[in-house]
């Protein structure tokens, strides 16, 4: 990247802290042999006063829940935990809104060295994000490779956005490679037509100042974008769609179009 110093490394904090935040779900057949296919998602975990919650698409929870009804061998894990039965922790699945919520014990954030958004006392999000700067992150299923037994290797997607376009659902963004930056830590930039599958679930954030100092908000997670199709929407551009998390509730149920709900 060049530019100003400063706004540099202001960058790399941002977008290094988004990192963080992303936690990849993987799931794989434990009698397979090695090399072997790893699927899954990318999840985000919030605290609230009654204990953490996880995010995550609704679909990557229903992927999940298939492959393990017809083979029982499927074993899944976040980051580097010890398997778990993430099915048995969901809180709440809204498929019309692809959002799914799962219970997170502190046991879990600290195996796996977790960074969880503190959301108490500053939920739900509201207000208009477009035209907003926001980082977010997710871990593609073609960067998670297994190369020897016992060994995977995920690389990351993410980095800077501007909200283009916005709804009581969504949030849109457009990537253009000719004229956006990617994360500092990315190791490449992305080509038109990137297979994002896999970060879904995948938070995003927006940024801002508050006392002179840096404040994140949890506003959205990644539900889908380019599926390695190999050309964008539009010549030059892709767009990735962000679905809105101000429905969740703090004790992670969801709250539905047919029912009220007041935050107090």
């Amino acid at each position: 990247m060049k530019g100003d110093p400063n706004e540099l490394a202001l960058a790399e904090e941002l977008t290094s802290f988004t990192l963080k935040v992303a936690n990849p779900i993987i799931w794989h057949d434990s009698k397979a042999g090695w090399p072997r296919r790893i699927y899954g998602g990318t999840c985000f975990f919030l605290r609230f006063a009654d204990g953490i919650i996880g995010v995550t698409a609704s679909h990557v929870v229903e992927s999940l829940q298939h492959e393990t009804a017809l083979n029982c061998n499927i074993i899944c894990q976040i980051r580097t935990s010890k398997p778990i039965d993430l099915a048995s922790l969901v809180i709440a699945s809204c498929s019309k809104q692809d959002i799914a919520t799962f219970r997170v014990s502190d046991e879990l954030v600290e195996e796996i060295g977790a960074t969880v958004l503190d959301c108490r006392g500053g939920w739900p999000p509201l207000g208009s994000l477009e035209g907003r700067t926001v980082t977010f992150c997710g871990f593609p299923e073609a960067e998670r490779t297994a190369a020897e037994p016992g060994a995977v290797t995920l690389f990351s997607c993410g980095g800077f956005a501007i909200v283009d376009a916005e709804s009581e659902m969504d949030l849109k963004v457009t990537y253009d490679p000719a004229r956006d930056e990617e994360a500092p830590w990315a190791p490449w930039k992305k080509p038109l037509g990137y297979n994002m599958s896999g970060c879904s679930g995948g938070p995003v954030l927006s940024h801002g100042t508050h006392n002179g100092l840096q404040r994140w908000f949890a506003i959205a997670m990644i539900i889908s974008g380019p599926r390695g199709k190999g050309t964008g929407e539009a010549e030059g551009w892709e767009t990735i769609t962000m679905r809105r998390i101000n429905t969740i509730r703090p004790d992670g149920t969801i709250k539905h179009e047919d029912s009220g709900w007041l935050p107090g």
